[in-house]
């Protein structure tokens, strides 16, 4: 049986004989090889296509999640004008304390 869009990977040959529905063997080298059918290929592209979506959605989590990490990183971080004033009032309200317990 000769088939033009199946090429023998060892010779580039066309000709062969099935030896089972997926396996062929080379007339001209002798080469055993499985054939993909269109379905198959098909079907690989589709999971390849799935596979680079996936791979895409991750990478906008993983880049959202990062954006949301340095925005609360931010949010909460004090300036060293807020630290001091928190400092400030610590000390006071420390000082307030210690006065009442001697009076």
């Amino acid at each position: 049986m000769v088939q033009e869009n199946i090429k023998c990977p060892n010779c580039g040959g066309n000709r062969y004989e099935y030896i089972n529905l997926k396996t062929v063997k080379c007339l001209y080298c002798g080469t055993v090889f499985v054939i993909q059918s269109r379905e198959e290929e098909y079907e690989e592209v589709e999971r390849k296509k799935e596979a680079d979506r996936f791979l895409a959605e991750l990478g906008k989590d993983i880049k959202r999640t990062k954006t949301q990490n340095d925005l609360f990183g931010k949010q909460y971080q004090a300036s060293q004008s807020e630290k001091r004033m928190a400092y400030f009032t610590l000390i006071l309200i420390i000082i307030i304390i210690i006065l009442q317990c001697l009076f």
